[in-house]
Formats: C-alpha cells, sequence, structure tokens
C-alpha cells in the first residue's frame, strides 16, 4: 500500500493483505519482513510507513489505531497513540510523513478527518480539519505529503488534494469529482518532485 526508502537504499513496503512490512536490501541481496510489535502484537492493516533520520521507521496500522515505531534493525521501539494493549488514540490512522529537520511527524486520521502533527515521541504539536467540503475541511482524508514548507493532504471523498502551510493554514487546492481530464475519481498515492511537478494515482 505504502513505500519509504531509508538512507541505505531499503525499500519499505506495507502490506495490509499479508499483514507485514516488507523489507527489500538490495546491495544486500537480503529480504526481511515484520509481522509484529510489542508482546507479539500484530498487525492489522499496516497502511502508511515512513522513515526518520536515524532510519527508524514508523507504520501506521487504520484498525489498531496507533502507529507502530521501529529502529533500522527493524527491532519494535514503542507506539505512538497508544491508549491501551488493545486501543489506540487515531480513529483510522492512514497516510503519513515525517520531517527529518523539524523532527515532526504528519498523520492523517481517515475518519477523524483531521491532521495530526507531533514530535517524533508521538507528543502532539498541533492538529488541523474537520468534517466538511470546504476549505480546510475533509470528507475521508489519506495520503499526506511534504514539500517544501507545504503540506499536501489527498481529500479522498471530496475528490481533491488540498496544500496546507505547516500550521495547517489552507493555501490550495486542485480537482473535483468525475472522470474528465483534470477530474478525480478515486484518488490514492501522491507525490511531488523536486521542480513541484505534482503527481496524483487514480485508482
Amino acid at each position: 500500500y505504502s513505500i519509504a526508502i531509508d538512507s541505505h537504499g531499503r525499500v519499505l513496503v506495507t502490506d495490509p493483505g499479508d499483514l507485514s512490512v516488507h523489507i527489500f536490501d538490495f546491495e544486500k541481496k537480503k529480504y526481511s519482513h515484520i509481522e509484529s510489535g510489542k508482546h507479539g502484537e500484530r498487525f492489522r492493516s499496516p497502511i502508511g510507513i515512513a522513515v526518520d533520520g536515524q532510519d527508524n521507521f514508523y507504520v501506521t496500522d487504520s484498525a489498531l489505531g496507533k502507529i507502530f515505531v521501529f529502529d533500522a534493525r527493524g527491532k519494535f521501539r514503542r507506539y505512538i497513540g497508544a491508549i491501551s494493549d488493545k486501543e489506540g488514540f487515531f480513529k483510522r490512522p492512514t497516510g503519513i510523513a515525517i520531517d527529518k529537520q523539524r523532527g515532526e511527524i504528519v498523520v492523517s486520521d481517515t475518519l477523524r478527518d483531521k491532521i495530526f502533527v507531533m514530535d517524533l515521541e508521538g507528543h502532539p504539536l498541533r492538529e488541523f480539519g474537520r468534517r466538511g467540503a470546504g476549505q480546510g475541511e475533509f470528507n475521508f482524508p489519506t495520503e499526506v505529503v511534504l514539500h517544501g514548507d507545504e503540506i499536501y493532504v489527498v481529500d479522498a471523498m471530496n475528490f481533491r488534494v488540498q496544500i496546507f502551510d505547516r500550521q495547517g493554514s489552507y493555501r490550495a487546492q486542485f480537482g473535483s469529482e468525475g472522470n474528465s481530464t483534470g477530474a478525480i475519481f478515486r484518488p490514492k498515492g501522491l507525490g511531488v518532485d523536486s521542480e513541484g511537478n505534482i503527481y496524483l494515482v487514480d485508482g
């Protein structure tokens, strides 16, 4: 579902069908996978994945409502958003992005219709968004991407992408429902290149 690449070029892939994270190390020609966190608690729906400056990687589990954090060797370190062993703070965390310079995590909560910004330990810094179709409102936000000083959010059921500054203030949007040129029907993955061109996967 989601892909991240660490500083060693390893490719990390979340697989909600297999309930695991696949790790491909092409340089060493090695493969491994991770299925669980604390006390062998297995993933129930691993969706988003992101890597910090120390190659720790963070996996959102949309069913458990929390984020699994692993070190560069794949050893479980901690949860973010865990209220108890069986309950998480988030309703359905999906997209995740990490600002390595600022030490911030940005997570979309699809069922809360919110974007949460936290430090790397999971302490909340700010949040923005609510249910609706207006500027700064969401209807099932999924993917989040950081580019420069902006946050790009796939607002899936509003059939658009919204752009915010780092404080959560609305800047712009594009897209509308439909299947004509420029319209969006089933927005999925999002990427932004070094020149600011935006790439959106429409399922």
